[in-house]
């Protein structure tokens, strides 16, 4: 014969694993988040800070390696670190499914972060032609180029705000 303590001993255990069961099978599993962003304006004003900090960085380290202060090859991984910044905040403002009044603002905002990723290669080209000894007047040019299309880029942003 069985016990009291055995049967409620196995009826817990066989709830147990049926709870388990279910749990499992209720969890999605497709685990993409969308964000939605209700405030249109503070998360580009957010995204905007974040662009400032990185870009402000991105300049600062870049004049360190070429005044010799940090090797290019430290200057590289340094800016794939910030390549990957910049791609998340590209990534968080195409997910936010801004209302149609701001879709012009946010996507001269995406193109803005865009040269700036552009920017951020080109910066990584002069570190390899430093690093070989060779000419980077070339790309320097095209960095000034797309300092200046970031700008344009952030200013249409900021006009075709509602």
């Amino acid at each position: 014969m069985a016990s009291g303590r055995g049967k409620v001993l196995t009826i817990s255990i066989l709830a147990a694993i049926t709870a388990a069961s279910f749990a499992i099978w209720l969890i999605p599993m497709e685990r993409n988040m969308t964000l939605v962003s209700t405030d249109e304006e503070a998360l580009l004003d957010s995204v905007d800070g974040i662009r400032g900090v990185i870009q402000e960085s991105l300049y600062t380290r870049y004049g360190m390696m070429l005044d010799g202060m940090i090797a290019p090859a430290e200057f590289i991984v340094e800016a794939q670190t910030t390549s990957d910044q910049v791609s998340a905040q590209i990534r968080q403002l195409a997910a936010s499914n801004a209302g149609p009044q701001w879709s012009d603002s946010y996507a001269e905002y995406i193109d803005a972060l865009r040269a700036l990723n552009s920017m951020t290669r080109e910066m990584t080209i002069v570190a390899g032609s430093l690093e070989e000894g060779k000419s980077y007047q070339d790309s320097q040019d095209r960095i000034d180029e797309l300092t200046d299309r970031i700008i344009q880029h952030i200013d249409a942003s900021n006009s075709a705000r509602p």
